[in-house]
């Protein structure tokens, strides 16, 4: 005894005594130290052993538990251990057997689904879950287990879950089966995706909504047209697709005159009205800046015309909403859009195409006036078409020599040549001879308009060149687009080109139209005043068609004023006088210019002209557009009055 420690020798003593005075066996668990001083733990036992009635023996054991008792207390510290780790989890996890009874489950179960680990064991899973989930689990359960086939095992899965006050919330599963003890059992990860869901649906109206008019946005027009698309190249029969676009007259001048909030206002007012016009499957988008969009999102009939009828009564309901009055912050606002419409065979369309289509019939809509409404038919698509066309042209035409020069001389009154116009001309191995009137507008919408008027200027100065070497000196009048004078570079390149046929800068004669000069007077008097410095001379052509004012007039480098053919053409037989050609001449005479008359076709026009003071005089009754040997051999012989091409 003497190696317990006193509380262990303690207890078995009075075991001992207990087993000689009442016959009781005993089995305490205590400490023991050996003779080396290792300490042991130990279970030790005694029975009685009786003579008669009377105990008269005690016989037992001293058995040494150091090692199984530390493997108990491991594997209860470590069970303990994963406890508390699945009770922190910010998921549930459940464990269930084949009849679908749950086992175990962590104390999140409280948090997520509102029951106490301790509620919740033995109760049947599908109280976790809503109708019909609830109703079919077992069944599901049951054909798993039966045929080993089932989509949710081992493979995460977003369900509804049904909280203790039931409510109904997402969740995703993780669902893995195990063998405890040769029993199968479920082991479910339950994660609670509410936040999740939020934040999702947040980025996704982000992605897919404007924020302004919470209406769907240009991502979300693309994905539904591809959607479109592919419905209506499945089927048999011809098949359409309904576009329309509808773009704000004017609308920057809302946000510069009233502020950026009334603009923001109008357009969130006009967005529900649009949207408010429209049934079934048709669906309105904002579109990009001041636009909407609106899209059948199913394909349309090509064959009904019944579809054409509707679809013209809804464009008109949708300019009344435009037009209707809107008051924002106490004042009374009025807009109008341009609505361009199309309808498109469906195997033939694209995405691209769509835009396309919609832009070239809102840039038609737009010339029509404010708040206009324009279909594209198919005579349109043809217009299209070409204008696609055209616009891919550009560079290659450039590259390929198809854009050339004619020349119309330029006389005085005495009939002698003072110079000529430089009129491009495009030859396109499709399409055949295209007019400037056409292309030079189509070029002008990007900086082709650039590139050919530097090729213009190039081939002028070519030239003149030429015939400076051939010892005869004249001069070249040359159109520069507006985009082109206001870049930054256009002195400089221009400058350059002169230097590099070695030409003195007076043998150009810059013509600017006068809508250029009232649309960017500011850039375009900039750049006139550093070549006028520089020697060169201007015209203003179309003079008497644009809103020029006389104040700036008067301030610029200009050398002469051309009379625009549309009024040249007022001079008839007639004794009846013309005022605004005798108002242009007059003015030029005022302000020391020379006044130029185009599209003289008789001998009438020029003597009425000559009579009132013009000096300078281009048309058909003089020359027609010569190419350029004829321009050129006509020069060297200039001694002649006119030329007679018929």
């Amino acid at each position: 005894m003497a190696y317990f420690p006193p509380e262990t020798k303690k207890a078995i003593t009075a075991s001992f005594d207990k087993v000689v005075r009442e016959g009781k066996e005993y089995c305490h668990e205590g400490f023991l130290r050996r003779a080396d001083g290792k300490v042991l733990r130990i279970k030790a036992t005694g029975k009685p052993r009786y003579t008669g009635k009377k105990v008269t023996q005690v016989f037992g054991a001293l058995e040494d538990i150091t090692e199984q008792y530390r493997l108990l207390e491991t594997e209860y510290n470590y069970a303990a251990y994963l406890t508390a780790i699945l009770d922190n989890l910010n998921d549930v996890v459940v464990t269930i057997d084949t009849s679908g009874t749950i086992i175990t489950a962590n104390k999140t179960m409280s948090t997520i689904f509102g029951y106490e680990p301790d509620e919740i064991m033995g109760q049947d899973v599908s109280i976790l879950m809503p109708d019909p989930y609830a109703k079919y689990h077992s069944e599901f359960l049951n054909h798993y287990l039966e045929t080993g086939r089932a989509k949710i095992i081992g493979v995460g899965r977003e369900l509804p879950g049904l909280h203790k006050s039931g409510r109904v919330f997402p969740i995703e599963l993780s669902l893995s089966e195990v063998v405890q003890e040769g029993q199968r059992q479920f082991i479910g990860i339950v994660k609670d995706i509410t936040e999740r869901k939020k934040a999702m649906e947040e980025i996704y109206k982000t992605a897919y909504f404007d924020d302004l008019t919470e209406l769907p946005n240009m991502r979300s027009f693309e994905i539904d047209l591809a959607r479109v698309l592919n419905q209506a190249s499945s089927q048999f029969n011809a098949l359409d697709i309904y576009c329309c676009l509808i773009d704000m007259d004017n609308f920057t001048q809302y946000n510069l005159s009233f502020g950026k909030h009334v603009g923001d206002k109008i357009l969130a007012t006009i967005g529900q009205r649009i949207n408010a016009a429209i049934d079934g499957d048709l669906k309105v988008y904002r579109g990009i800046g001041d636009n909407f969009l609106i899209l059948s999102t199913a394909p349309v009939d090509g064959e009904n015309r019944e579809n054409e009828s509707i679809i013209n009564t809804l464009e008109w309901e949708i300019h009344k909403a435009i037009v209707t009055p809107i008051a924002v912050d106490d004042l009374i606002h009025s807009v109008t859009a341009a609505i361009s419409s199309c309808r498109l065979e469906a195997s033939k369309a694209s995405y691209e195409k769509v835009n396309g289509v919609l832009s070239f019939g809102k840039k038609r809509a737009k010339k029509q006036g404010p708040g206009s409404v324009l279909t594209i038919d198919n005579a349109a698509f043809e217009d299209y078409n070409r204008y696609n066309t055209i616009t891919h042209s550009f560079q290659r035409a450039l590259q390929n020599n198809e854009f050339y020069l004619m020349l119309q001389p330029q006389f005085n009154a005495s009939n002698e040549v003072i110079g000529s116009e430089a009129l491009i001309r495009w030859e396109h191995p499709e399409l055949g001879m295209i007019s400037p009137v056409e292309f030079i507008p189509v070029a002008e919408e990007s900086d082709a308009i650039i590139d050919i008027g530097n090729w213009v200027i190039n081939e002028a100065c070519r030239l003149l060149h030429d015939c400076e070497q051939l010892g005869k000196h004249t001069r070249i009048a040359v159109n520069i687009s507006g985009r082109h004078i206001v870049r930054a570079d256009f002195a400089e390149t221009i400058t350059q080109l002169i230097e590099k046929w070695g030409l003195a800068p007076d043998t150009l004669m810059l013509e600017i139209t006068e809508t250029t000069l009232v649309s960017s007077i500011d850039l375009v008097r900039e750049r006139m005043d550093k070549l006028g410095e520089l020697g060169f001379f201007f015209s203003i052509d179309d003079f008497g068609t644009g809103y020029s004012s006389l104040s700036y007039l008067k301030e610029l480098p200009i050398s002469e004023l051309k009379i625009d053919r549309y009024f040249v053409d007022e001079i008839n037989f007639h004794d009846d006088e013309v005022p605004i050609v005798n108002s242009i001449i007059d003015l030029a005479h005022a302000l020391s210019v020379s006044s130029v008359a185009e599209g003289i076709e008789n001998e009438f026009q020029k003597e009425y002209l000559r009579q009132r003071g013009c000096e300078y005089f281009q048309g058909y009754f003089y020359s027609r557009p010569l190419p350029e040997k004829a321009w050129r051999d006509f020069i060297m012989n200039s001694s002649l009055s006119k030329v007679d091409l018929d």
